[in-house]
């Protein structure tokens, strides 16, 4: 992990693009938008071994305007509805002018319309830890839920709902939400 003194030296660094990796978890996959960038993987969860152990609702670590990028991948639907607004308004806060916002969530229309046709535990996918189901995306992946209190879902988005969201309190700017099967992306600027 790096210590504060480290943090602050690695974000004052001029001429590199740097990326706060929100719930990075222990893969640490990221965005080829920010294929250039220097990461800095951030997790609640200190057993990830991430680079800042910080809350996404708060990203305490950081001063305002402080990073270029962030990516939230499978990060938001694991926190209540107030929280995702604090967290969306700690992402703003911490960007600077003009930085990326890249967000991807499960989908709620896609798993909703699986439950309805009573496909709750049926797969909808396969991912790298397995198969998965509408049940793991509205409530967490159960096999990881059971076990790490951070991987239960508690709340979810539509593309709508998620761009409402990112537009509230004209956050950001440039917002593009789009659907992939059962996945949701989002991209936005901050203004």
């Amino acid at each position: 992990m790096l210590t504060d003194e480290e943090l602050r030296m690695l974000l004052v660094r001029v001429g590199s693009k740097k990326v706060v990796h929100v719930g990075c978890g222990p893969e640490r996959v990221i965005h080829q938008v920010f294929t250039d960038w220097i990461p800095i993987h951030v997790d609640i969860d200190e057993s990830v071994k991430p680079d800042v152990v910080d809350d996404c609702i708060k990203l305490s670590k950081f001063e305002n305007e402080s990073v270029d990028g962030i990516y939230s991948s499978h990060n938001i639907e694991h926190l209540n509805h107030l929280d995702g607004e604090a967290a969306l308004e700690n992402y703003h806060r911490v960007l600077k002018p003009g930085g990326l916002l890249v967000i991807t969530c499960p989908d709620l229309m896609y798993v909703c319309r699986m439950v309805v046709e009573g496909k709750l535990f049926d797969k909808a996918y396969d991912s790298p830890a397995g198969p998965i189901t509408p049940a793991d995306m509205l409530y967490g992946y159960i096999p990881y839920a059971r076990a790490n209190v951070y991987q239960i879902h508690r709340f979810g988005y539509t593309r709508d709902s998620l761009e409402q969201a990112l537009f509230r309190n004209r956050f950001f700017a440039n917002v593009f939400a789009a659907k992939d099967s059962f996945a949701l992306w989002a991209f936005a600027h901050k203004m």
